[in-house]
C-alpha cells in the first residue's frame, strides 16, 4: 500500500461546493507535504529573483520566495490551475504564486458561500414534493440541494435538514397523499435519524400507507368514468330512439292520409287525364265529384 500514488489530480472546483472542494485540495497537498505553498511567504519581500507575471509568454523561472523550492512551486501553481475550469480564470488572472490563486478564489467564492447560505436555507425551507414526481424523483431533488446547503454551513445539525424534509412532504398538499401521518409513525426518533434512515422510512410508508390510497383512488374514478360514459351513451341512445319513433310516426300518418286519399277516390268516375284540386289525387276532376254518391257537393246539388 506504500507503493500507491493518491492525489494525482484534484477535482474539478464547483463553486456551489466550494469548501468541500477546498477541504480535498488541502488534503491533497498535505499528502504532497505541500501545505506551505497555500499559505502566504514569512518574508514576502525577499524572493530568489526578480517577480514576473504568472500569466505572461516569459521563459524566465518563476520566482519564488527565500526557502521554497521553483520547481515545486511551478508544479503546485500547475496542479492547483488544472483543477480550474478555464471560465474563471479571469478570478486570479495576474497571480505570481500558488498561495495567490488559493487566496484569490477563497474572497471569491467563501464570500459567495456566505451569501448562498440564506438562500439555500430558504430553499429548503420552500421545497415540496410535486404530485408529478414520485417519492423517489423528489429524495433526489432534497439531496442536491441538501448537500449544497451542507457545503455552505458544515456545522449544520442533521435534525435541522430532517425538519425540511418533513415539512417539504407535509405541506405538500398533494390529492390522496396525506404525509401528516408520517411524523406519528416515526415517533420521537426522527432528530436521531440519519438522512439516509429518514429517506428509507419515507419509502416504507409510501409503499404501505400511501401507495394503496393513490390506488384506491384511481379504480374509483375510473369507475366513475365509466358510469358517466355509460349514462351519456344511453342518453344519446333515446335521443336516436325518440327521433326513429317520431319518423315513424309522421310516415304513418302521411302512409294513412294516402290510403284514405286513394280509397276515397276509388269511389268517383276515372279518368286518366283529369285531376282533382279538392282531393290532391289525378283520375277523375272536381266536377265529377257532383256526379258521385259519395262527392261533397252530392248533397248540394241533389
Amino acid at each position: 500500500m506504500s507503493n500507491v500514488k493518491l492525489y494525482k489530480k484534484l477535482p474539478t472546483l464547483d463553486p456551489d461546493q466550494f469548501n468541500a472542494w477546498s477541504t480535498a485540495v488541502r488534503s491533497a497537498f498535505e499528502y504532497h507535504k505541500w501545505s506551505e505553498y497555500l499559505l502566504p511567504p514569512t518574508h514576502s519581500a525577499e524572493y530568489t529573483s526578480a517577480a514576473t507575471p504568472a500569466m505572461s509568454a516569459s521563459t524566465e523561472t518563476t520566482p519564488t520566495p527565500t526557502g521554497r523550492d521553483p520547481e515545486i512551486e511551478i508544479t503546485t501553481r500547475a496542479y492547483l490551475i488544472e483543477a480550474i475550469p478555464f471560465q474563471m480564470y479571469s478570478k486570479f488572472y495576474g497571480c505570481t504564486y500558488t498561495y495567490e490563486i488559493w487566496e484569490a478564489l477563497n474572497q471569491e467564492y467563501s464570500y459567495r458561500s456566505r451569501q448562498d447560505q440564506l438562500r439555500l436555507e430558504l430553499e429548503l425551507t420552500m421545497i415540496r414534493k410535486m404530485a408529478e414526481e414520485n417519492l423517489d424523483q423528489f429524495i433526489e431533488r432534497f439531496e442536491k440541494l441538501s448537500v449544497q446547503y451542507k457545503d455552505q454551513n458544515p456545522n449544520c445539525p442533521s435534525d435541522r435538514i430532517n425538519s425540511y424534509f418533513l415539512l417539504a412532504l407535509e405541506r405538500a398538499n398533494i390529492p390522496h397523499e396525506k404525509w401528516s401521518g408520517f411524523i406519528t409513525y416515526l415517533g420521537n426518533r426522527w432528530p436521531e435519524l440519519t438522512e439516509r434512515q429518514l429517506h428509507a422510512q419515507a419509502c416504507s410508508y409510501y409503499a404501505f400507507h400511501i401507495v394503496p390510497d393513490i390506488e384506491t383512488a384511481k379504480k374509483d374514478a375510473q369507475v366513475c368514468a365509466a358510469k358517466a360514459q355509460a349514462k351519456k351513451e344511453q342518453k344519446q341512445r333515446n335521443a336516436n330512439n325518440n327521433n326513429d319513433s317520431g319518423s315513424s310516426q309522421q310516415n304513418n300518418n302521411r302512409s294513412n292520409s294516402n290510403s284514405y286519399r286513394g280509397n276515397k277516390c276509388n269511389n268517383y268516375p276515372r279518368d286518366k287525364n283529369a285531376y282533382c284540386t279538392h282531393c290532391k289525387c289525378p283520375g277523375h276532376s272536381y266536377d265529377m265529384l257532383s256526379r258521385a254518391s259519395c262527392g261533397p257537393q252530392a248533397a248540394s246539388r241533389a
